[in-house]
Order: C-alpha cells, then sequence, then structure tokens
C-alpha cells in the first residue's frame, strides 16, 4: 500500500519515470513549466527532450508540472482564502510561512521520491493557481485516490477539470491503474462536480468518515474505472 506517507521503491519510481520518457506525447505530467504557441515544451530542468509530439497539450488552458520554490507567493494566494480551504483537511494559511513550509514539504516528497503534488499553472499568465495529486496510490490493486485545490479566482472555469482529466488519463495509460477515485465533503458541492465532469461516476456517501477541524464529516465519493 502506497499512500501520502509512504515511500515509493526506487524501482517503482523508476517503472513509473521510464513510462513517462517512454511516451512523450503524454509529457503534461512530467514537470514542465511552460508551452509556446507551437508546442514546444520548456521543461523545469531546463532541457528540451527531442521529438516530443506536445500538440495534444498545446491546446490546455493550464499546465501540470512540479512545485517550484519560486511559487510560495502564489500558493499563499489561495492558501490563505478562507473559501479555498474550507472543506480542505488542510488549515487555512495564516502566514507566507506557512505556504513556505508547505512548498518545503512538497520538494522535500520530490527528492525523495515519494507522493507529491504537482502544480497546476495557469498558461497565459505563468501563475501557480492550485495543486493536485494522487493522494493514495495502491499499485498491487492498480488504484489510486486524486485530491485537488484551485484558486477560487478561478473558479467555474473548467480548469480543475481539465487537470482531473489528465492525471486520470495519465493514471490509466502510464500507471496501469484500473480504478481512480476522488473524495469530497458532501457540502463540497463544486467538487463533486469536477468529479462528475471528469467522467467519475456517483459511488455513495460515507457518513461521519472523517473528523475535520473539530467537525465530523459525510463524504461522497466518485470513481472512474478502466
Amino acid at each position: 500500500f502506497v499512500d501520502s506517507d509512504d515511500y515509493i521503491s526506487p524501482i517503482m519510481y523508476e517503472k513509473l519515470y521510464k513510462c513517462i520518457i517512454d511516451n512523450q506525447a503524454d509529457m503534461a505530467m512530467c514537470g514542465f513549466s511552460t508551452v509556446d504557441e507551437k508546442g514546444k515544451v520548456t521543461y523545469i530542468n531546463e532541457t528540451n527532450l527531442p521529438n516530443c509530439n506536445c500538440k495534444n497539450i498545446a491546446k490546455f488552458y493550464v499546465n501540470t508540472g512540479y512545485v517550484k520554490k519560486e511559487d510560495v507567493s502564489d500558493i499563499y494566494e489561495y492558501g490563505s482564502n478562507d473559501q479555498v480551504s474550507q472543506y480542505t483537511t488542510w488549515p487555512t494559511h495564516q502566514t507566507l510561512a506557512d505556504s513556505q513550509a508547505f512548498v518545503d514539504f512538497v520538494l522535500d516528497r520530490y527528492q525523495n521520491q515519494m507522493l507529491a503534488p504537482w502544480g497546476i499553472e495557469h498558461k497565459e499568465t505563468g501563475k501557480l493557481i492550485g495543486t493536485i495529486d494522487f493522494v493514495s496510490w495502491q499499485p498491487n490493486h492498480q488504484t489510486a485516490e486524486i485530491g485537488y485545490a484551485l484558486s477560487q479566482a478561478y473558479w467555474g472555469k473548467g480548469l480543475m477539470t481539465e487537470a482531473t482529466k489528465e492525471v486520470i488519463r495519465f493514471g490509466f495509460q502510464q500507471m496501469d491503474l484500473v480504478r481512480i477515485q476522488a473524495k469530497c465533503l458532501t457540502k463540497n458541492i463544486g467538487s463533486r462536480r469536477v468529479m462528475e465532469k471528469a467522467g467519475m461516476t456517483y459511488e455513495g456517501t460515507h457518513q461521519k468518515v472523517l473528523k475535520i477541524k473539530g467537525q465530523h464529516w459525510d463524504v461522497h465519493v466518485c470513481a472512474i474505472v478502466k
């Protein structure tokens, strides 16, 4: 079982990385920072992989890549918004130091080859507007769960649905998953809408399954299978 607190073995990590490299047309999930009008990809390590067919990426409104140390202010901008954190498991960021701690946490997980969020970058502005990741992964069962957060300024524009579809596609095509699920508190209507627009089916409600910020919550479960 691999969840957000467990270590991914080097063999498993290298296998996943090789899947990405061997399928360069699917590099939307491999840490690029920008895509120009011709579909040219610039990666975080400032090198370009040759023969990368990125036409399927160029049409997207968002880039999905690695969170960077320079993203602290952008993360604080939405992380400090009570509306964004209202139905999340994490508390509202009170200071820039809270956002810095989150970035340090993510970068440490990258370094140690553990599950960690991808950053969602708005293509027109280059601004980090949210994160998305597999919050749990069970390779033996070929299942995983998606989690995400998005700046309120970009709600209702279909951007999180777009990013979720890409993560689902990546999971099925590159991670050999057969089931991908997501959960949200029952009052989080917008999050459930994202799940359903991304192709997931509502499976049921778990009663009082989570205690968050001093309150027990019912949780909706949605999933998609291959």
